[in-house]
């Protein structure tokens, strides 16, 4: 039997809609055996926010059961609901059993794991606090946000770089560019924040692209931050192509090993038309949170896609 420390996060910004207050909990199985085996998950202790899994058919349930075949591995993102709304700051945990049986009846069980669940809940209030009873402090709750208030128009070169509001962050911009284009920063009313990032990326001439990648590092070093929660409102507010046969625009959040990883096997989010979501990065520590914007034509013409950035913010694991 073995044992599991999971740290997830849920966001919300006081002015954001949301009726469901929800996260993810990323796991893999690997079945090296030659046979097929049974997974049962069950929510042995559900918090003080009375947290679910969502069975994929919106109903919420303690358990869920998985079959994996033969030399198979099994990728879960499961859905975690809280039944109670949390109004205010605070951090919950849930314990969660993993059992393996040799049957689809579950009877002939082989191996049991152990997963604590630490959920930190952040919630802003009215005032633009996310400060609560249980954490008095914002410097416990805020490491970095970002207020993108006057920037003006100005070109991205590779290495620019967005000091946060504590002065304890950068934004860092990687920016690969290949047969001309922009890419422009430009500050914007927001969704959640009175001002937001601005991002046109454009992509013209034969096989010319801008790959343009967004990293919080500590301020003014090269260490890329990855042992904290990482949050922004994503939104895709223009996408022009002519041709989707010959040009490709998207924006993903992915988790990379190096500066310019590629690597789409990590990403966990992709928009590729006009889309807002909110993303979310965990901590691990040998995987690094990047915001990808990626324009690429191959025919002589320009296709852009253009991006906000709103609600920035680099979250402590709440103590």
């Amino acid at each position: 039997m073995a044992s599991y420390v999971r740290d997830l996060a849920l966001v919300k910004y006081y002015k954001e809609s949301l009726s469901e207050y929800a996260t993810y909990l990323p796991a893999k199985v690997n079945n090296t055996s030659d046979k097929a085996i049974y997974v049962k998950l069950s929510i042995s202790s559900q918090g003080n926010l009375l947290w679910y899994f969502d069975d994929g058919a919106g109903n919420l349930v303690t358990e869920k059961t998985y079959t994996i075949n033969a030399y198979s591995v099994l990728e879960l993102n499961e859905k975690l609901v809280a039944s109670t709304v949390p109004t205010e700051t605070q951090k919950d945990q849930v314990l969660i059993k993993v059992q393996y049986y040799k049957d689809s009846a579950l009877t002939q069980l082989f191996g049991e794991d152990n997963i604590t669940v630490n959920i930190h809940c952040y919630i802003q209030q009215a005032d633009g606090s996310w400060t609560s009873t249980q954490y008095p402090n914002e410097s416990d709750i805020i490491f970095e946000k970002w207020n993108f208030s006057g920037l003006a128009l100005t070109n991205i070169t590779d290495g620019t770089r967005l000091t946060g509001v504590n002065g304890l962050a950068d934004l860092y911009f990687k920016l690969i560019a290949s047969g001309g284009g922009v890419a422009t920063y430009v500050s914007d009313v927001g969704l959640v924040t009175d001002a937001s990032l601005k991002i046109t990326i454009q992509g013209n001439k034969s096989y010319g692209y801008r790959r343009l990648w967004i990293y919080p590092m500590n301020a003014g070093t090269t260490d890329i931050i990855n042992d904290k929660f990482f949050s922004a409102i994503v939104n895709v507010t223009a996408y022009n192509i002519y041709d989707a046969s010959r040009g490709r625009l998207y924006v993903e959040a992915l988790y990379s090993t190096s500066l310019d990883d590629t690597d789409v096997s990590r990403y966990f989010m992709r928009l590729q038309a006009v889309t807002i979501r909110k993303v979310i990065f965990l901590p691990f520590q040998n995987l690094n949170p990047a915001i990808f914007q990626y324009a690429y034509a191959d025919y002589d013409t320009t296709i852009s896609i253009v991006a906000q950035y709103d609600g920035v913010y680099v979250f402590n694991k709440l103590p």
